[in-house]
């Protein structure tokens, strides 16, 4: 009986979770490319997979719902946290965990987007209040990720990328996992780098005169399906 006991207590332990585990700060930055090129707004020109040239205005996603896996695998799922990112703001680029679990991290675990629940808990506060443009009021959903420009081969020389839904048929949800290097977390900052050309490339070449203007639905998960769990890597301290 007593063995059995403190087997248990070691079972509580080991799964308790979060809470049972020293906390530190983590921030956490990140950095845009296109195809390895930094993001510079309205006047850099890129080109896509398709040969396609086309430039960025706008660029804005979320990311949600941390968690982290240690270095003997076990993972930790974090409170659930909302933040928007948005390359015209500076400040947002960088976001603050400050209960961040005190573990050697082999890996960061997110959503890129916004959880079901919430998608379907109506208009909020803070990062999902809908004066950030980034709810679908029509719909009654969140736009994961928004990326707006020109391009010449596009009809109306236009693009528009709004990446979201969560109904089976459409949902673009999904989880990012960027393995982190081996120490490189230790000061409590790492920087993760998107390569936006990944949205244009993967499972369809995205080709602007035929897929110019996504508001959800089957095209928005082309483009989820393209960058997958991997539109993150990890980029630096």
């Amino acid at each position: 009986m007593k063995r059995l006991f403190i087997l248990i207590v070691l079972l509580a332990v080991q799964f308790s979770g979060y809470s049972t585990h020293a906390k530190r700060t983590m921030t956490i930055s990140f950095k845009h490319m296109i195809n390895g090129v930094p993001l510079v707004l309205n006047n850099k020109k890129y080109r896509n997979e398709h040969g396609d040239t086309f430039t960025v205005s706008k660029l804005k996603y979320y990311v949600s719902n941390f968690s982290m896996v240690t270095a003997n695998g076990h993972e930790i799922t974090l409170p659930a946290a909302y933040y928007l990112v948005n390359a015209e703001d500076n400040s947002s680029t960088s976001i603050t965990i400050a209960d961040f679990p005190k573990e050697k991290i082999a890996s960061i675990k997110f959503i890129l987007g916004v959880d079901s629940a919430r998608n379907v808990s109506g208009a909020q506060t803070g990062a999902l209040d809908p004066a950030n443009k980034m709810f679908w009021t029509w719909n009654s959903g969140y736009i994961f990720l928004k990326l707006e420009g020109t391009s010449p081969q596009s009809p109306t020389g236009k693009i528009s990328f709004d990446i979201g839904g969560i109904k089976a048929a459409a949902n673009s949800i999904r989880v990012q996992e960027v393995k982190i290097p081996a120490g490189k977390s230790d000061n409590g900052k790492i920087t993760l780098q998107a390569d936006l050309a990944d949205l244009f490339r993967g499972k369809e070449t995205i080709d602007f005169s035929a897929i110019y203007k996504v508001m959800g639905g089957a095209k928005s998960v082309k483009i989820a399906d393209n960058y997958g769990v991997s539109l993150f890597s990890f980029y630096g301290i």
